[in-house]
């Protein structure tokens, strides 16, 4: 890993569309809450509690993320070397 963060997200949160500012995949774990990611495709995925995503996107249209809950949301973010 080349960086571990672990992000609360307030409740209402909303971003547009966007890739990752760090230019790197990232593993992520929903701890709290739920969060629900668009995709420019239309694909959408809701994420609860427990809930293991490889986010892939550094490059091209990226993905919206909001809180689908309501009462914001918790996620551990493990951000990898695109080259792994």
């Amino acid at each position: 890993a080349s960086a571990v963060v672990i992000r609360e997200f307030p409740a209402g949160f909303k971003a547009d569309f966007h890739t990752d500012p760090a230019q790197q995949h990232q593993l992520t774990l929903q701890v709290d809450g739920t969060a629900l990611v668009e995709c420019r495709d239309g694909g959408r995925v809701v994420l609860k509690p427990g809930d293991f995503t490889s986010v892939e996107d550094s490059v091209g249209q990226g993905h919206a993320t909001s809180d689908a809950g309501g009462s914001g949301f918790v996620v551990f973010f493990v951000a990898r070397p695109a080259n792994i």
